[in-house]
């Protein structure tokens, strides 16, 4: 392992561990300043409202094309080839350097990673104020929705695996 790598895995545990932690601290002091108190308890459907909030949120930030563009703005820096006359022009991307771009972008590409940030929101907004429960329940009933795709994308490829290997064999 290189010393660049050993760096890496360092700024990968603290760069976003310890801004988690102080994002908690903040968001804690927050729910203290506007409830009077820190929450205690959570119901099992406020449980179940936050982990599909959670859960919709992951799929959103890590994998989504929609957020692709983020992903990537900290993972490649971006050279444009091409001399000046010259009519074609290419965008080259190469990997970010070890150090702060390179851990967000592991952050981000790490779905337990970020589950702890989106579960940090959810929770937030589900203790902040009652209005902010409705956009709880919008991400919560999308990320049952999203489930329900997954499941439907992994049924109709095991169909085409298997249809495809009937036909190989001749059936």
């Amino acid at each position: 392992m290189s010393l660049g790598e050993d760096r890496q895995i360092f700024y990968n545990m603290a760069i976003p561990g310890t801004a988690f932690v102080v994002v908690a601290i903040i968001l804690g002091w927050i729910l203290v300043k506007v409830n009077g108190s820190l929450p205690r308890s959570i119901s099992f459907g406020g449980a179940a409202l936050v982990a599909l909030a959670s859960f919709r949120m992951i799929r959103g930030a890590s994998y989504d094309k929609l957020t692709r563009w983020k992903r990537e703005l900290f993972k490649y820096d971006k050279t444009i080839v091409g001399g000046p006359g010259e009519s074609e022009k290419m965008v080259v991307k190469t990997l970010v350097k070890p150090g702060f771009r390179r851990a967000i972008n592991t952050t981000l590409e790490c779905p337990w990673c970020i589950g702890f940030w989106t579960t940090l929101i959810s929770l937030f907004l589900y203790f902040i104020s009652p209005i902010t429960y409705f956009v709880l329940l919008i991400f919560a009933i999308s990320g049952v929705a999203t489930f329900i795709q997954l499941l439907t994308n992994i049924a109709g490829n095991k169909y085409e695996i298997l249809e495809k290997e009937n036909e190989r064999i001749g059936g």
